[in-house]
């Protein structure tokens, strides 16, 4: 009887393992800057101009769409990215998005970057 209690029990663990899919991926990177952190945030913001900052963007058109701010990203390769704003915090200085579809190789991809006062005299941390 214990052996197939047993059985039951691994059989109904290694079924739940498959069901879920793959493990969802967290990657944070940290980066400072000799800029106060209001300069850097103003930059950050402006959800309309990520090509000002983001090497492999060249171009960025923001759209309303309800309730819904998009942006559709061109590559320097050529793709295009949509991603919708989530959310602006002014006094954490963070902003969310993800992305909604587009030529990246990513499923369910939600982000956030944070500004925040750097160790030393203007000088910022932005955590993406």
């Amino acid at each position: 009887m214990k052996k197939i209690i047993i059985g039951f029990f691994l059989l109904f663990v290694s079924i739940n393992v498959f069901a879920h899919g793959p493990s969802p991926q967290k990657v944070e990177k940290s980066i400072k800057i000799n800029a106060s952190p209001d300069k850097v945030w103003a930059i950050i913001k402006d959800f309309g101009n990520f090509q000002k900052w983001q090497p492999l963007v060249t171009d960025s058109k923001v759209e309303k769409k309800g309730e819904d701010t998009l942006r559709t990203l061109t590559l320097k390769s050529g793709g295009k990215v949509v991603e919708r704003l989530k959310g602006v915090d002014e006094e954490a200085m963070k902003l969310k998005y993800e992305i909604l579809e587009g030529a990246v190789p990513v499923a369910d991809y939600n982000s956030f970057i944070v500004v925040a006062k750097g160790s030393g005299p203007n000088e910022s941390s932005v955590t993406w």
